[in-house]
């Protein structure tokens, strides 16, 4: 199995595995429009030489849509679906959709937001679930339109995965390739905690700095001292189990199709919810603000 690079002289020296599809997108990024053909191209030939299949892994393959005009979001979506397809019309492509539960996705994807400084990264978690209102969770109109597009499709529960603690294993499980026995590489990207995170947003909220700054910031020992002693140890952005099945309550009829169709040999597509959550805290307490105010001050001075 090859699992391409984006190095190439003639594109701008990044790696990033989602920069196809960004580039696919209505906000193109740093892989030009114009090196796409040429980049599948190569990928083609490794393919063939090596006698492997491709594996493209973006999460951004399942939320872009083509650039805007008078369509509404489904349109726009099935467009950028067909232009993945045509561009990868030399391979044989069977996406493979790994669902998580409505609520998990929307905290995972806030923290993200945050982390990576995006223009709903200054928001609170519960103004970011009320204004997060575009496809992101529309998993049942998600799955229509793959198959609709490529025809076979493979859907997956991140729950299924995830349980005894070998993801990325028991993703390769489900193609039937054993990665067990190749080089752990270990974790290649740790996420923010939600102390972090509250930390992060508020520097986005005011702080000049460049994002990766603000990284280094939240992550120093000084302020991951202060959020372990200032905040509780089971800080969350839920505040019950109840709160959690009230926002799920939304998704029932989608999940319920969903189980139907991809599922039908279980209960649940996902795994029930926890019945004890972590404690809320609606904002940083003034001690640790002014610490991140000192911190981002002074590297502004020595920058």
């Amino acid at each position: 199995m090859l699992y391409p690079g984006y190095r190439m002289q003639w594109v701008f020296s990044n790696e990033s595995h989602l920069d196809l599809a960004h580039a696919l997108s209505e906000v193109p990024r740093r892989l030009p429009a114009h090196a796409l053909p040429r980049l599948v191209d190569r990928w083609l030939h490794q393919a063939v030489n090596s006698d492997a299949d491709v594996l493209l892994s973006a999460e951004a393959f399942a939320r872009h849509v083509a650039p805007a005009d008078k369509r509404n979001w489904l349109e726009r979506r099935r467009a950028y679906l067909e232009r993945v397809r045509e561009l990868l019309r030399c391979f044989r492509v069977e996406p493979i959709i790994v669902l998580r539960r409505q609520d998990e996705f929307i905290d995972s994807s806030y923290r993200e937001a945050v982390m990576r400084n995006m223009a709903k990264g200054v928001l609170f978690f519960g103004d970011y679930v009320q204004k997060r209102r575009d496809g992101l969770l529309r998993y049942w109109d998600n799955l229509l339109l793959f198959e609709e597009v490529f025809g076979k499709i493979n859907v997956l529960s991140y729950d299924d995965l995830s349980r005894g603690g070998e993801l990325t294993a028991a993703f390769f499980d489900s193609l039937g390739r054993d990665v067990r026995p190749l080089p752990d590489v270990g974790r290649v990207r740790t996420s923010l905690g939600a102390g972090q995170t509250l930390a992060k947003r508020y520097l986005n909220e005011f702080s000049r700095l460049r994002n990766r700054a603000r990284l280094r910031i939240v992550r120093s020992a000084v302020i991951s001292e202060l959020l372990s002693k200032r905040l509780p140890p089971d800080l969350g952005f839920w505040s019950s189990a109840d709160d959690r099945r009230n926002y799920l309550q939304r998704f029932e009829g989608d999940n319920r199709r969903i189980r139907e169709r991809w599922f039908s040999d279980r209960d649940s597509v996902f795994a029930p919810v926890a019945q004890r959550d972590g404690t809320v805290v609606d904002d940083l307490p003034d001690s640790i603000k002014a610490e991140l105010r000192r911190m981002a001050r002074r590297w502004w001075r020595n920058w």
